[in-house]
């Protein structure tokens, strides 16, 4: 019996970033060997076991063959037959297809690691076109190390998105991948490599229209819509927003029709963020976030009644006053949507740092106060409104 570390902890130390989660595969064994050495069975279709002591997931060494469609559409073959290498034929890309044994030697039969150096993601073999997933781990891939995928791999990865089986996905599988390219450097990468390997259509068809938007009818810059989302996203990063956030400047433009307002806004229409979020099973905070910036236009700063007015129903239409946090999620990808669009922060509108203390402000009013008066309805809500314009009044 031979056990060898594999995957994403192999191309991970040699990258030199923290490793995550460590994989083994064990060459050479079978399942009663490793029972009475104390391991324990979790695998139903394929032998993955728990080390009795670190509970690291060891997975005897495996062969896969594709017997129906979807990810899910293989019969796997275990022996103690199988070989090191047959194993690491069956993974992805070739930098997931190294192996480290116990004397710290790579093997490497697949030259993941100069595919590291040239930051190409490769596929391993042909049958990499058999597994709809790995269209969305190699733009993941992308995401979070910004390789390029070598064009021979983009090829399959085309055939993928043409047969048809990127449908048989699991909106709550893609959620997963979503939110793990939130959490990368480069998330823009994620959606230009799909949309390079024209999968964007066939898995967030949404997002691909905005994508394919006609760059004359985005008002505000010089650049096409998409253009702007991806220099939104790669902002968004940059100035340390969440995930939340980086998620509502990906989608707000779904919300809103290209042609500006009299007042030089986009209208909104949150129909389809809340469409879309359902469709992928988004958490609230996440769709919450989008909506919330997509409800946020530039609050002008003439006339002062005008200013609280459009404050409170800004407050008031982000259910900002229950949920500050959210809201506040919202502005900070409104900020740097603002400054994307050259709309800076001068005389003309108020800074975030102003809407947020008009928040806070008006957020501590008691109403605890107008319902022991008896005031209900639309007398309650005159006077908590009247309350908040004055102590908005004061914040601004």
């Amino acid at each position: 019996m031979k056990i060898y570390k594999v995957g994403g902890a192999v191309r991970d130390g040699l990258l030199n970033v923290p490793v995550q989660d460590q994989d083994w595969v064990v060459i050479g064994s079978t399942p009663e060997e490793l029972l009475k050495l104390g391991y324990k069975k979790i695998g139903k279709d394929f032998p993955v076991f728990l080390h009795p002591e670190t509970h690291e997931e060891y997975a005897l060494a495996r062969t896969e063959r594709k017997t129906g469609l979807g990810y899910a559409g293989f019969d796997t073959f275990s022996s103690p037959d199988v070989t090191l290498e047959e194993d690491l034929a069956r993974r992805d890309f070739t930098i997931n297809a190294m192996a480290l044994d116990q004397d710290g030697k790579i093997n490497d039969p697949f030259c993941g690691q100069e595919d590291l150096k040239k930051e190409i993601l490769r596929h391993v073999t042909e049958a990499f076109s058999e597994d709809p997933l790995r269209v969305i781990r190699g733009a993941r891939f992308c995401a979070k190390l910004n390789f390029t995928v070598s064009p021979k791999t983009i090829v399959l990865m085309r055939k993928i998105a043409f047969s048809g089986e990127l449908s048989s996905l699991k909106k709550e599988r893609l959620w997963r991948e979503i939110q793990k390219v939130l959490e990368t450097v480069y998330p823009q990468r994620f959606f230009e490599v799909l949309e390079e390997c024209d999968a964007l259509t066939h898995v967030f068809p949404e997002i691909a229209s905005l994508f394919e938007y006609d760059a004359l009818n985005f008002p505000y810059t010089r650049q096409s819509l998409r253009e702007h989302i991806i220099d939104s996203i790669a902002t968004g990063v940059e100035a340390h927003l969440t995930p939340p956030a980086i998620f509502a400047l990906l989608t707000q433009y779904l919300s809103k029709t290209p042609y500006p307002t009299s007042g030089g806004t986009l209208p909104t229409d949150c129909h389809k963020i809340d469409t879309f979020c359902d469709s992928i099973r988004t958490p609230t905070l996440y769709k919450k976030t989008a909506i919330g910036l997509a409800k946020i236009n530039p609050i002008p700063t003439a006339g002062k009644r005008h200013s609280v007015a459009a404050l409170i129903s800004l407050f008031e239409n982000t259910d900002a006053y229950r949920n500050p946090s959210i809201f506040k999620e919202s502005l900070s990808a409104y900020t740097v949507e603002e400054k994307l669009l050259n709309r800076q922060f001068t005389n003309r509108f108020l800074p975030p740092d102003a809407i947020v203390n008009a928040l806070d402000a008006s957020g501590k009013v008691d109403t605890s106060e107008f319902l022991a008066r008896g005031l209900r309805g639309l007398d309650f809500a005159k006077e908590v409104r009247g309350a908040r314009f004055e102590k908005i009044s004061l914040a601004i």
